[in-house]
């Protein structure tokens, strides 16, 4: 007997009002069903009530589905399959139309599930049209229909058992507060993409309904991007959600966090507010050789400097080792390529499992094969798990007192420089004022740090600024 997706929902719907019992999959209740199943999840079967449910069809959550694979009507006697026998995570893992919750299409017939990841998921229902599900929902419920609603599921996925033969509808009666429903589809550009002639970003974005761009500004301690400030500017011109990237670099030496990040925060502190931060951190140049620490630091210096909460990119394989990054409270961009084949359009329905200590991605870069209209060379392509005002809050400034407006005025000295600033700072520290970075210079500097609970390093950067300019 053929099965389909208006099959599932003729048969959930026929369950309705019917008890919920762990275990099971359309069986009728019975004394000896009951001793057995008590026997098997003894924890579970210690309600009074089971005995008056004898003689009606029982299922758990993911045995409604089963009973109807099972099952040739309704009301007949369910035939195993052990091929098909999967739990809620089961099923969603042997499916191959699947995605997030953001990226459900409204299919009735559908599977709707529960869990913080794939692994961890708990619990399945079955959609079955304008904004309802009927779920085996616990044997306080039984079998119920309820309201769909975006913020309560997490993934969804097509029964890779039976035919979907049913077409996507409105969803009316869905939740439409909050962001649960919303993907964006995004790319991340550099140089590489200027240089080959992605000059015009406004107008390919337009053409290719991109969502967000996501544009690299520095690398390592003294890099910045020819293309950063006329992109950064025509998309916070056009409204376009944007963010911004430091490519952290210890090919040959180790410059240090602090150094890195004055050198990003020196270009991208106009645009504080106006776009997201991240920092690239792979094994490119030798990125994984400093550790977790290094990228951590650079990720503290920047949410304390800015108020802004910055993200952390790297690929699947090493998002293991971002324990102490993960428990700072600091988003994931996580990169997995799989087989990386050629695409011309964006697929947001992507997730990527494997990612503990993380639950879940805010963005993720599923390809580095894209290629659309009017660039002729293949794009980084991502999506993320939010809309559009979830992205502004990414670009927020959750504090009321940030350093940028001052540090954005002054630049970062250390021996060697000279010029007005450097007088500015010797007036600050009582050296003689010649505009000359010299060794006193150095000493007062390192005094001056001390005396005021700083890193003694000698180097005028964004934390030795604000006080110093405070005793002016």
């Amino acid at each position: 007997m053929s099965k389909t997706n208006s099959g599932l929902i003729a048969y959930a719907l026929a369950q309705l009002g019917k008890p919920y019992w762990w275990g099971t999959f359309g069986q009728t209740a019975t004394a000896s069903l009951h001793s057995a199943k008590k026997r098997q999840y003894p924890s579970y079967y210690t309600a009074s009530d089971f005995p008056k449910q004898y003689g009606q069809r029982v299922h758990d959550c993911i045995g409604l589905i089963k009973g109807y694979l099972w099952s040739d009507t309704p009301t007949s006697v369910p035939t195993y399959v052990g091929a098909q026998d999967k739990s809620a995570s089961g099923m969603y893992s042997v499916s191959t139309i699947k995605g997030r919750i953001g990226t459900f299409d409204f299919v009735p017939g559908r599977l709707l599930y529960k869990g913080s990841s794939p692994s961890k998921i708990n619990h399945v229902g079955v959609y079955i049209g304008n904004g309802w599900i009927v779920e085996a929902k616990g044997h306080a419920y039984g079998v119920v229909k309820t309201a769909f609603k975006g913020s309560e599921w997490t993934y969804w996925s097509q029964c890779p058992y039976i035919q979907a033969d049913t077409k996507k509808d409105s969803g009316t009666g869905q939740e439409t507060a909050g962001t649960a429903s919303k993907t964006m589809n995004g790319i991340d550009i550099s140089d590489v993409q200027w240089k080959n002639g992605l000059r015009d970003i406004v107008a390919f974005v337009k053409a290719n309904n991109i969502d967000f761009v996501i544009i690299k500004c520095t690398r390592g301690e003294g890099t910045v991007n020819e293309s950063f400030k006329p992109w950064a500017d025509a998309l916070t011109a056009a409204d376009i959600p944007w963010g911004a990237y430091h490519f952290l670099n210890n090919n040959s030496t180790e410059p240090g966090a602090s150094v890195e990040f004055d050198n990003f925060m020196k270009y991208f502190a106009p645009y504080v507010g106006k776009a997201a931060i991240f920092l690239d951190y792979e094994n490119a140049d030798m990125g994984f050789a400093v550790g977790e620490g290094y990228a951590k630091e650079w990720l503290d210096k920047v949410k304390e400097a800015t108020g802004v909460t910055p993200i952390i990119y790297t690929q699947q394989s090493r998002v293991s080792k971002l324990g102490a990054i993960h428990a700072a409270g600091y988003p994931l961009w996580v990169a997995r390529y799989g087989k990386n084949q050629k695409i011309t359009q964006f697929n947001p329905n992507q997730t990527c499992e494997g990612i503990a200590p993380y639950s879940e991605a805010l963005i993720f870069q599923y390809s580095s094969n894209l290629y659309l209209t009017g660039y002729g060379g293949k794009l980084d392509c991502n999506v993320f798990y939010g809309s559009a005002d979830d992205w502004k809050k990414l670009c927020e400034v959750k504090k009321e007192r940030s350093m940028i407006s001052i540090y954005g005025q002054v630049p970062r000295l250390r021996r060697g420089d000279k010029g007005t600033a450097v007088k500015v700072w010797q007036s600050i520290i009582g050296v003689e004022v010649d505009g000359s970075f010299g060794p006193a210079t150095e000493q007062a500097t390192k005094d001056f740090q001390t005396k005021h609970g700083l890193t003694a390093d000698g180097i005028v950067g964004t934390k030795t600024w604000p006080e110093g300019l405070m005793v002016l």
